[in-house]
């Protein structure tokens, strides 16, 4: 009877070994497709950045201005067209990479 109680326990672990398993591959599949998903958002927004960026620069280069307004405008299409590749996923390859790969940190977790 011992070896039955063994064997039984032995299977019990097992198991369960495996259904942790299984649950940290979910979970990692989540935690990727949660960081893609993120990646195409920002990528989106740094498209919507940069089409700003042109319509501002297109509508300020036609509008009649002053010298100072101009030079203003020109600040704040400069910041933005920063910004847009700031925010854009593609722009540092590398560092994307990592945020597909590696977990983030979890501080107090």
């Amino acid at each position: 009877m011992h070896t039955y109680r063994a064997a039984a326990e032995r299977m019990r672990r097992e198991e369960e070994k495996r259904r942790m398993k299984e649950a940290s591959r979910k979970a990692e599949y989540e935690r990727k497709a949660k960081v893609v998903k993120a990646l195409a958002q920002q990528w989106q927004e740094s498209k919507l950045l940069r089409a700003f960026t042109a319509a501002l620069q297109s509508t300020a280069t036609e509008a009649q201005l002053s010298g100072e307004t101009k030079q203003q405008l020109k600040t704040m299409i400069d910041w933005s067209a920063k910004h847009a590749d700031y925010v854009d996923p593609l722009t540092d390859l590398k560092w994307t990479l990592g945020q597909f790969k590696n977990p983030p940190w979890h501080f107090g977790a």
